[in-house]
């Protein structure tokens, strides 16, 4: 009899835990890698976008080659007043002067009550490079890469 009194006063508190309302927050994880591009100055940086799809202010995070996380954190619901409804991910790597560099800019939206993204991407330094004043250039780091993943969990 007891043992059935106390399941019945810990059935309020199991239903509270369940609610909507206690949901726990939803988070992201990432992971970088790199292939001879350490000290190249390669970066993996992630913006939340508002509804407009335009970078959110204050919202940037940046990694480079030595970046590991260390835990999942959270998604942002709202930054600064503005509702979060995706994320752009930038990758850069610069191998040399002269236009020795690569980039590359991903955006996803999601739904806000439900954010779910996955974005893996990679940049390679060029071979070659240059423009129309000095001619080809022979990058010194050829093939320097970065990888980056970011995803919803």
């Amino acid at each position: 009899m007891k043992r059935l009194i106390s399941l019945l006063a810990a059935l309020p508190v199991v239903m509270i835990l369940a609610a909507p309302g206690f949901a726990q927050s939803p988070t992201y994880s990432w992971q970088v890698s790199c292939s001879k591009a350490e000290g190249l100055g390669p970066a993996a940086t992630w913006y939340w976008l508002n509804s407009n799809g335009q970078a959110i202010p204050n919202s940037a995070r940046t990694v480079g080659c030595g970046g590991n996380q260390i835990s999942p954190e959270l998604i942002p619901d709202i930054i600064d007043g503005t509702q979060v409804n995706g994320i752009q991910v930038d990758l850069f790597i610069q191998n040399g002067c002269c236009g020795c560099m690569a980039y590359s800019t991903t955006k996803k939206s999601f739904q806000p009550s439900d954010p779910k993204f996955n974005i893996t991407e990679s940049v390679s330094g060029p071979k070659v490079a240059g423009d129309g004043f000095i001619g080809k250039v022979i990058c010194p780091y050829a093939n320097a890469t970065l990888k980056f993943n970011i995803h919803s969990n």
